[in-house]
């Protein structure tokens, strides 16, 4: 019984894989190995769909999301490539698979070969890794959004206009954390708008700064985009 179990939604890409030609196969590795420096499954799947003509973006942008996702693991438990391709073929004759995952005999062979190359580039290996760094925080930024309202200022007497307001913006911060997505709302005034502005500036300029010293050590910088 195979120790791992295959996410639903990466079934799809496994059963692409599995469907692949040989040539398909080696137009993939080629291409994976020779990636540029970037971090997320869609952008690579542009940056190499040139040279994989044969399989679909869409498919391909399916595929290199399942192939990280399996990368992470590997590197998490530290599990050499042919012994998590084992597994991970085995995990494909089990039950409740798609149908094109329900592999046997030579056919069973053939696709742990295939995963087995596929999870021994070293291109993706380092994306991966980068990844998880990148990810690995108490908390990671999902989205943001300010709503700026008017809020009235009344005078003693309720029943009049207000004779004055101010302005307020809402900073609405989305994350993912380790007790799961949650948000948080904090109020700004302008003079605090201009802060975050400075604030915001002042990090970019840092980050460039750093990806210059990278340069001159001859360190590639991956882009996040």
């Amino acid at each position: 019984m195979a120790e791992i179990t295959i996410p639903e939604p990466y079934q799809a890409g496994l059963a692409t894989i599995v469907g692949l030609s040989d040539d398909s196969v080696g137009e993939l590795v080629s291409a994976l190995r020779a990636i540029p420096t970037k971090l997320f499954p869609y952008t690579l799947a542009h940056e190499i769909a040139p040279s994989v003509q044969s399989i679909s973006v869409d498919d391909l942008s399916e595929v290199i999301e399942t192939l990280q996702s399996l990368y992470l693991t590997k590197i998490y438990h530290e599990v050499p490539a042919d012994v998590m391709a084992d597994d991970i073929a085995e995990a494909a004759t089990e039950n409740g698979l798609s149908e094109h995952l329900r592999l046997s005999g030579l056919d069973r062979e053939k696709f742990k070969n295939r995963l087995a190359t596929l999870l021994s580039i070293e291109s993706l290996e380092i994306l991966a890794k980068a990844l998880g760094i990148l990810r690995n925080n108490q908390n990671v930024f999902h989205e943001a959004r300010i709503i700026t309202e008017i809020r009235p200022v009344f005078g003693s007497n309720v029943e009049e206009a207000p004779p004055a307001a101010v302005v307020v913006h809402m900073l609405n911060i989305s994350c993912h954390g380790t007790d799961g997505h949650k948000e948080f709302f904090i109020a700004l005034d302008t003079d605090d708008i201009e802060v975050l502005r400075d604030v915001v500036d002042r990090a970019e300029t840092k980050a460039e700064s750093l990806k210059a010293m990278l340069n001159k050590a001859d360190i590639t910088y991956l882009e996040t985009e």
